[in-house]
């Protein structure tokens, strides 16, 4: 009974579970009610889902008759309010998956329902409060202003930087089907049909115009994997002038790479673009708005060392529809309120019961599996939630490079991007790092987690004083396949992927600086050299820690081997690469620094 939840006060849920039990309990004034709602109260499992969504956004209001999903964005002094204001909103987003992305229904049928109509709840004003970050003209300005605006189809503008074309002639028209629809009813729909739209396979990323030289080497390792799938930027605001336009345009006629840039400019609310989709935020809206069926989300100081297509490939990813890497796993915990946080966005009995929410993981498996050593668990999905819902561990997931299907996990995307939004969340993830598993879980989606740890790579070395012991330092966080290939590297293959970084390091411990590298001059010419690859070592932390050192602002790590050591076990190992390999992996290293 300790695991089971119930429903907040203002649940829709709860709404729905006390009616019916009123009812049973021959409580229930039925004169207060239609034949209709009767019905469907005494046989709701069996009732078309139509009628069953309708009662329960009826009860969203019932409930909470001023609920809006920008609740999130308030600031409470008591954390357990803001925790239920989130709650209720997870909920909202649950339901909205029943209904509306799981199955045959849309939001035009529901709203037709007798259950909707007799409390004049509107689809337009269900839609705003729900997405408020879609720039829909509300009911609200309507009045104020006493005009109608011309409704305009929610679409954004795509531009397909073809080689063979000039500046001037690169926005791509609208779909045929857009020019035969009706305009309000597909913007009521709008996710279901953006979803109708996905198509293919792609490659998207997000960036600011100073990352434009960073997105130039990785655009250059692409062409080097004779890379086929279109790159997609996908951007909320003023981060792609004509200036950077022009230069994507020119990198794309000299890479031979097809570059296309995805503005939701049209498409999102301007408090959104100028205020939540900036930083890492960002990349919720490229999983959400770039025009894929399945994708590569990948930051633009990722190397990838294989092609990009063999991703696809994997057969975890096959099965679930999301495939994530493993992080450093730093002796960083997280706050306390965060297991409260997460485990308030479970879903309650009621939920469960009226309309079968499922989740991969929740605190009842957590607890049962808390004794056991997470190296013994049954998979790298199942270490991954008992390391941060269990141990507290704050970095558990390195989200540089994700795949997923997004027709099969939109309901999770969408959940990633409001754990983005909401404060608590997002105290309980370094960026993004953590939310799309988190949101995966919570959306009721699945996922699966690369097996091995996140590694390091770069020059092995050899104690000089014990000849078993050996370390590498970088500032790379590298990934291997089971066969302990190099797959993708996070973090460029310079020694230091930030420009001008030895000023910066000097500035800020000059005296250590100074003492190990004597002059800016010296250091910085050590950062900007491509990384020398012969080896990686994947680590287990319950043999030996990260070490963080202060190098490249902080962002080194060493991690040190003994391997006649008591301690070290299968977990911990070293792989040196062949000759073949070497040559290889510093021919990419060399190509991507020398850009």
């Amino acid at each position: 009974l300790e695991y089971l939840k119930l429903s907040h006060y203002r649940s829709p849920f709860k709404f729905v579970t006390t009616k019916q039990k009123q009812l049973l309990d021959g409580k229930l004034d039925k004169k207060l009610f239609s034949k209709s709602e009767l019905n469907l109260l005494k046989n709701w499992h069996s009732s078309p889902k139509s009628k069953q969504c309708s009662y329960l956004i009826a009860g969203i209001y019932d409930q909470f008759p001023d609920w809006n999903n920008m609740d999130m964005f308030n600031y409470y002094e008591e954390n357990d309010r803001s925790n239920s204001v989130f709650e209720l909103i997870v909920e909202r987003l649950r339901i909205y998956d029943y209904c509306f992305l799981d199955g045959d229904s849309n939001t035009t049928e529901v709203f037709q329902e007798d259950i909707l109509d007799a409390r004049h709840i509107s689809v337009e004003d269900y839609n705003i409060r729900m997405f408020p970050l879609f720039n829909i003209p509300s009911i609200d300005d309507e009045l104020l202003t006493g005009t109608v605006k011309t409704e305009e189809v929610l679409w954004p503008n795509i531009y397909d930087l073809d080689p063979s074309k000039d500046a001037d002639n690169i926005k791509v028209s609208l779909p045929h089907f857009l020019h035969e629809i009706d305009v309000h009813e597909y913007n009521m729909n709008f996710w279901k049909n953006w979803l109708k739209f996905s198509t293919g396979k792609g490659i998207v990323t997000t960036m600011r115009k100073e990352d434009l030289p960073m997105f130039k080497r990785l655009v250059t390792i692409l062409k080097r994997h004779d890379n086929k799938l279109p790159i997609q930027i996908v951007t909320t605001g003023e981060e792609m002038d004509q200036e950077s336009i022009n230069y994507l345009l020119g990198l794309s006629k000299q890479s031979g790479q097809r570059i296309q840039i995805v503005d939701c400019t049209p498409i999102i609310n301007k408090f959104f673009s100028d205020y939540k989709f900036h930083g890492f935020l960002n990349k919720f809206s490229a999983s959400l708005f770039n025009t894929f069926e399945e994708a590569i989300l990948i930051d633009v100081d990722v190397v990838p060392f294989i092609s990009p297509i063999e991703f696809f490939d994997i057969e975890r990813y096959k099965d679930t529809g999301m495939y994530l890497y493993r992080d450093r796993r730093l002796d960083n915990l997280l706050p306390n309120s965060c297991r409260t946080f997460m485990g308030g966005l479970e879903p309650s009995i009621q939920e469960k019961q009226l309309i079968g929410t499922k989740i991969k993981y929740d605190k009842k498996w957590s607890t049962e599996h808390k004794g056991i050593d997470s190296r013994h668990l049954a998979s790298p999905e199942d270490v991954v939630y008992k390391s941060y819902m269990h141990d507290q561990e704050f970095h558990v997931v390195d989200s540089g490079l994700v795949i997923f299907n997004k027709k099969k996990h939109f309901a999770s995307l969408l959940m990633s991007t409001y754990l983005g939004f909401d404060y608590a969340a997002s105290g309980c993830s370094w960026g993004d790092k953590e939310l799309f598993w988190l949101g995966s879980i919570y959306g009721g989606g699945d996922f699966a987690v690369a097996p091995k740890e996140g590694a390091i790579v770069g020059e092995l070395q050899q104690d000089a004083q014990n000849q078993n012991k050996y370390s590498i330092c970088s500032a790379q966080l590298a990934h291997v396949d089971d066969n302990n290939k190099l797959v993708w590297i996070n973090g460029g293959l310079k020694t230091c992927k930030f420009e001008d970084e030895a000023r910066y390091d000097f500035h800020y411990k000059p005296e250590y600086f100074t003492e190990r590298y004597g002059t800016v001059e010296k250091l910085q010419a050590l950062q900007n050299e491509s990384i020398t690859i012969n080896a990686v070592i994947v680590p287990d932390v319950y043999y030996s820690e990260w070490l963080r050192i202060d190098e490249c602002r902080g962002y080194t790590y060493c991690y040190t081997l003994d391997l006649a050591s008591k301690g070290a076990s299968d977990y911990s190992y070293i792989v040196k690469y062949s000759a073949e390999q070497y040559d290889f992996y510093n021919e990419i290293s060399t190509l991507w620094s020398s850009v």
